[in-house]
């Protein structure tokens, strides 16, 4: 796997659509085997019992108690971060926080990705479940990518 500041390289679209890991990590792993596989996160919000961990290239994984429990890659720092894929076409598709909604949901139809949109508490956002298990978020007030991520519930 290619690796860009120290951080595995992400597939992306396997990410959303199989929604079971992101770098070889699992919900309700042990966070210790976040600090093995990624290195010491760039920023820690929260404290011993609850928080995040920041990576490079928008990589967040979330815990509680010693385990993990969101994964997640966010974009709110608009084109900062991309990740390229191509749909069936093969059209080359970057997948960043400068992405709009149509453009998303074009990528999903073009590859034949399931996805629905579900009713949010947020009047801010929008939110699309991808195969039942994983939320793409869109801030509505610039229209762009906000994060991809898996939680538990």
């Amino acid at each position: 796997m290619k690796k860009k500041n120290n951080v595995p390289a992400v597939d992306i679209v396997d990410f959303m659509v199989n929604g079971s890991d992101l770098n070889s990590i699992c919900i309700n792993d042990p966070i210790a085997k976040v600090i093995s596989l990624m290195g010491k996160p760039v920023e820690i919000v929260g404290d011993e019992k609850a928080g995040f961990f920041h990576y490079h290239n928008g990589l967040r994984y979330g815990y509680f108690g010693n385990e993990v429990n969101e994964l997640a890659i966010l974009f709110h720092e608009t084109g900062k971060y991309s990740y390229r894929t191509s749909n069936q076409f093969n059209e080359e598709i970057i997948i960043s926080g400068v992405m709009q909604l149509h453009e998303f949901i074009y990528m999903l139809k073009s590859k034949e990705i399931k996805w629905e949109c579900i009713k949010g508490r947020s009047i801010s956002g929008l939110t699309l479940q991808i195969n039942n298990k994983t939320y793409v978020l869109f801030d509505l007030y610039n229209g762009y990518l906000d994060r991809i991520s898996i939680s538990r519930m």
